[in-house]
């Protein structure tokens, strides 16, 4: 495999990993501030508000 095949595998496969990370660290984080999943669905489901 060439360097420019290798890297053109590696960069979607690491973006895909930091996002999927990101949004693990994301659902830790609100757990561990006492958010459960009924909280979590209600807050992204709300429209927002618009005067």
């Amino acid at each position: 495999m060439s360097i420019r095949k290798g890297l053109a595998f590696s960069i979607p496969l690491l973006l895909g990993f930091v996002s999927i990370f990101a949004v693990a660290m994301l659902l830790w984080k609100m757990t561990m501030l006492g958010a459960n999943w009924h909280e979590i669905l209600e807050v992204s489901i709300q429209k927002p508000y618009h005067e």
